[in-house]
């Protein structure tokens, strides 16, 4: 009796067909989906289907929130122009070269709620927009990288034209001894805007790195300092040459 091996897709075992025995080894069944079923969901689906009413409500809510972020940067940035222009009448109000050390008793007054750099900020903002610099501004965060931007290309410019005063001058370097020994009494030659922004930046700084080295509460006090000690040698000044 010879046995023979055949596929089906059956049940395993032997199926006799004359005089041999025949062994069937079965093979999983395919399963065809029926006509017009629905595709399996996706696996990032969410559980329960949204709700597109609430979704527009939701997105709804998100656009008005931000609308009023925008309005109310906008009108911070507007208040903030507003009170630089206040700020730059006080100061002519007060005269030049007095505005700081004023600040200063405004502040120990508490006559005023805000800082020396937020009140500068303000004022060169007002500034920025009188000159048309604003045209594209619509919030503080905007206004602050428009005015350092200004800040460093009017601070570049300014450079320039003190180095080329100087070399078209000769202007003398400070400590060199020319007309400065002890005793000398004669007056240095008059020098031009540019040439006096060189000359006080370069005898400002030792003092100000000296400054730097304290901390801030006395630093404060040493500004204050030496701001009332120029103030007075500047009135002596203008006084004698009234």
């Amino acid at each position: 009796m010879t046995a023979t091996i055949t596929k089906s897709t059956g049940k395993s075992g032997l199926m006799k067909t004359g005089d041999h025995n025949v062994a069937t080894v079965s093979e999983p069944a395919t399963l065809t989906p029926a006509t017009g079923a629905s595709p399996p969901p996706p696996e990032d689906a969410p559980p329960n289907p949204p709700d597109p009413a609430r979704i527009d409500e939701l997105l709804a809510e998100a656009k008005k929130l931000y609308g009023k972020e925008r309005e109310a940067e906008n009108t911070a940035l507007t208040q903030r122009i507003e009170m630089g222009r206040v700020l730059n009448r006080l100061k002519h109000e007060v005269g030049h070269g007095y505005f700081m050390k004023k600040f200063s008793e405004w502040q120990a007054l508490k006559q005023i709620n805000f800082s020396l750099k937020t009140g500068q900020g303000a004022m060169a903002y007002a500034e920025l927009e009188a000159d048309g610099k604003f045209a594209a501004v619509s919030n503080l965060a905007d206004a602050e990288r428009v005015r350092k931007a200004e800040a460093a290309k009017k601070k570049a410019e300014k450079e320039k034209a003190e180095k080329r005063e100087g070399e078209a001058e000769g202007q003398p370097s400070p400590g060199n001894g020319e007309d400065q020994g002890e005793g000398n009494t004669s007056a240095l030659p008059k020098l031009k805007k540019p040439q006096i922004g060189h000359k006080v930046k370069l005898l400002a700084e030792p003092i100000l790195k000296e400054f730097a080295s304290y901390e801030p509460a006395t630093k404060a006090s040493l500004l204050e300092e030496l701001i009332e000690l120029l103030s007075e040698e500047y009135e002596k000044t203008t006084e004698a040459h009234a």
